[in-house]
């Protein structure tokens, strides 16, 4: 009997596919006889400001994830939430650490693929500065608390710079004719967004008695870093 694949196999396997539908060329599978193995070499097609230069080559990790990767995973999760880390956080970390592993596949981490995993966010799929920046530190989450490894400095000099940009913001007219539209739940809670600030896992997880319409505000209860705050209620 052929043992059904394991979730990390069908992650990377998910992670290729999404490769291959932004676009490749020249791909086929070779044999590397270093390795004894299958593997998939292709090009990724360059678009926009790099269309002029040369395309990237990337290959795909060999067949088979690394045989710790679903325990490394799981020991992440659990290091997350021991930690009492939010669950956004916990989803972004997961999934950042899932891609680092499929894209080394048998190898094993160390400094030198980290670079290499960033230089491909960067340049192979092109992401944000802020997604490069939070793919680091997942995996330096990853190194310190489940490999219980340091990476020293290479932390700081492999972050991304990020551009700083003039925020886009409704004139009130805009935010009127925008809230006028929304009735019910869904309007209820956009007026609390808007009007108390508050993040949309907060909005969420209100409850009655955490509205005090004596004193007419809301305290928020475990907010960004698990602190508590009060806000004012809207009008």
């Amino acid at each position: 009997d052929v043992s059904p694949p394991s979730k990390f196999a069908l992650d990377q396997v998910r992670q290729a596919l999404v490769l291959f539908r932004r676009g490749t060329e020249g791909w086929r599978w070779i044999f590397d006889e270093k390795e004894g193995k299958q593997i998939l070499r292709f090009r990724v097609k360059a678009s926009g400001i790099n269309a002029g230069a040369a395309p990237a080559v990337s290959l795909v990790a060999q067949l088979g994830p690394h045989p710790e990767a679903d325990k490394w995973v799981e020991a992440l999760r659990r290091s997350i939430r021991l930690n009492h880390y939010s669950i956004r956080t916990e989803q972004s970390y997961v999934e950042m650490v899932r891609r680092y592993l499929a894209f080394l596949g048998n190898a094993d981490p160390d400094i030198a693929n980290v670079r290499k995993f960033l230089e491909h966010l960067a340049i192979g799929r092109q992401v944000s500065a802020s997604t490069q920046n939070q793919a680091l530190s997942a995996v330096l989450y990853f190194f310190k608390r489940v490999l219980n490894r340091e990476l020293g400095e290479l932390g700081d000099t492999l972050r991304a710079a990020r551009g700083r940009r003039l925020p886009e913001v409704l004139g009130r007219e805009e935010v009127r004719a925008l809230l006028a539209q929304a009735e019910g739940v869904t309007g209820l809670m956009m007026r609390l967004l808007y009007g108390a600030g508050l993040r949309l896992t907060e909005c969420l997880r209100l409850r009655v008695k955490e509205v005090d319409f004596e004193r007419g505000v809301i305290l928020v209860r475990d907010g960004k870093g698990m602190k508590d705050r009060v806000v004012m209620m809207p009008e």
